[in-house]
């Protein structure tokens, strides 16, 4: 049985029902209210965010993603991690990031 699920998250690409861009405390709240609303048959259960910064998009992006975490640094026990994608030759390589990372 699973007891926790890890969500590879990009935080600012969930829209509502007018194509608005959902602030970053409701992207939050949604994911809070799944796991209690999941904890209430499955006591153990619980949701973990991983915050994927993609290099395809450049730092701009990857800070983006940083400030988020640190914006709700207070759900330290949902937001669980950070994660650097697109490992592909075409993107930035992973040392340019390194000081927004250290940064944060």
């Amino acid at each position: 049985m699973v007891s926790i699920v890890e969500f590879r998250h990009i935080f600012g690409c969930l829209f509502d029902d007018q194509g608005k861009t959902v602030p970053l405390e409701k992207e939050i709240a949604i994911f809070k209210k799944v796991e209690e609303n999941l904890k209430i048959q499955y006591p153990l259960f619980q949701i973990k965010v991983i915050v994927c910064g993609l290099k395809l998009f450049g730092r701009p992006h990857v800070k983006a993603m940083l400030e988020s975490i640190e914006a709700c640094k207070d759900e330290v026990n949902l937001v669980v991690g950070f994660d650097l994608v697109c490992e592909e030759d075409w993107n930035p390589k992973t040392d340019e990031f390194l000081d927004l990372i250290l940064a944060t």
